[in-house]
């Protein structure tokens, strides 16, 4: 398949498409589930790290578009610890990290983090893109003597988005081995289209609009979901697909598997949709940001120790 930019997909690519129940578009839950074992789901807790927690689930997301399809010899951003029951969960960074950069933004003083806040829990997207340009993202497997997994429990990522900035510049030469180079601002449904289907890049976006579920939809054959109340709050735009003839936003969340269940078409759990003219409406009143190119090391040879001599 030639796409809009000239590239031919590659086989990789081909064999997620063909895990797609839609008619045309682009979603990143084939390439987890073939590189993770399964799409990757999260908990924020009762924190407002949900910035955190969904910049960490889009960077997983990336990653496995760059690894799994177009063939970057790269780590993921933490991979696995000796803890069995929680493996998949470190694809992903850790969360205090990047989250307590970017709400320190205003401390940062060129070469380390000076200083502290203490004004509650939130961010918002903008200030996230910059940490992941300026002070990279923190293998959540560097860090597994203090934490089991990405995300620490509520009261320490309230303090990582605080009062731990010498915990921050402590991490910088690790964390600057992993970052993103660049990243698109999208005004429009027309841009979402571009930038999912054929850049590959998934999106923060934050915003006061809230939704529920307006049921089971039998010409689509999948829940759609309308606005309905007010969230302040970031979520990770997913993918974005064709059916019938009209387009549609997967939109993943941060409350976990329960939150949003039995969407139809393969989509998986912890996510929810809705239409693409629905999106148009919300952009002006929201910031969407994309997750751009990663710069990952590479993995360490299989056989780093042993001699090629015969």
């Amino acid at each position: 398949m030639m796409l809009a930019n000239g590239k031919t997909e590659s086989p990789m690519e081909k064999l997620c498409r063909s895990m797609f129940q839609f008619d045309q578009g682009w979603s990143f839950h084939a390439s987890e589930q073939l590189l993770y074992g399964e799409p990757l789901v999260h908990s924020q807790g009762n924190v407002g790290s949900c910035v955190g927690a969904g910049g960490g689930l889009a960077i997983a997301a990336k990653a496995s578009q760059e690894i799994l399809n177009e063939g970057d010899i790269e780590d993921p951003v933490g991979w696995s610890t000796e803890d069995a029951n929680n493996v998949r969960d470190h694809a992903m960074p850790f969360t205090g990290y990047h989250y307590g950069a970017g709400r320190c933004k205003n401390l940062w003083n060129g070469e380390r983090f000076v200083g502290s806040i203490s004004r509650g829990d939130g961010s918002y997207c903008s200030v996230q893109i910059w940490a992941y340009k300026t002070v990279g993202l923190l293998p959540c497997d560097r860090v597994k003597d203090e934490y089991r997994g990405p995300f620490p429990q509520s009261s320490d990522v309230r303090s990582w988005g605080n009062n731990r900035n010498d915990e921050l510049s402590e991490h910088l030469d690790i964390a600057s081995e992993y970052r993103m180079s660049e990243s698109v601002v999208v005004r429009s449904g027309q841009d979402l289209v571009n930038v999912i289907t054929v850049l590959k890049q998934p999106c923060h976006i934050c915003s006061g609009w809230g939704f529920a579920s307006a049921g089971f939809d039998s010409r689509y054959e999948m829940t759609i979901y309308r606005r309905s109340g007010t969230w302040y709050h970031n979520m990770t735009i997913y993918g974005v697909f064709e059916v019938k003839g009209t387009w549609f936003v997967l939109v993943k969340n941060s409350w976990g598997a329960q939150a949003h269940r039995d969407i139809g078409r393969g989509l998986p759990a912890g996510c929810f949709v809705i239409p693409l003219s629905l999106f148009d409406t919300w952009i002006p009143q929201a910031e969407c940001m994309s997750i751009g190119e990663l710069t990952l090391p590479k993995p360490l040879p299989l056989f780093n120790n042993v001699s090629r001599e015969i």
